[in-house]
C-alpha cells in the first residue's frame, strides 16, 4: 500500500472516529439530563484533546507514515 493511500484511508478511519463520538455525544444530549450533557462534553473534549495533543497524535501518525520507507 503506498503512504498516500494509507494516509487517505487513515484520515476516512479518524473522521468515522469523530462521527461516532459525535453521536454518542448527541444521543447521551437528547436525554436532556444535565449530568449526561456534561458527562458527553467531557467525553468528546477527552478524546480530542488526546487525538490532537496526546503522545501518540494522529499528526504524530501521519508524520510517521509520511516519513517512513516504503
Amino acid at each position: 500500500m503506498t503512504r498516500s493511500s494509507l494516509l487517505k484511508k487513515f484520515d476516512i478511519k479518524v473522521q468515522n472516529l469523530y462521527d461516532c463520538l459525535y453521536e454518542i455525544k448527541e444521543l447521551l444530549d437528547s436525554t436532556e439530563d444535565y449530568d449526561l450533557e456534561s458527562l458527553a462534553n467531557n467525553l468528546v473534549e477527552a478524546v480530542d484533546d488526546t487525538l490532537t495533543d496526546g503522545s501518540c497524535s494522529i499528526e504524530h501518525i501521519k508524520s510517521t507514515i509520511t516519513d517512513s520507507e516504503e
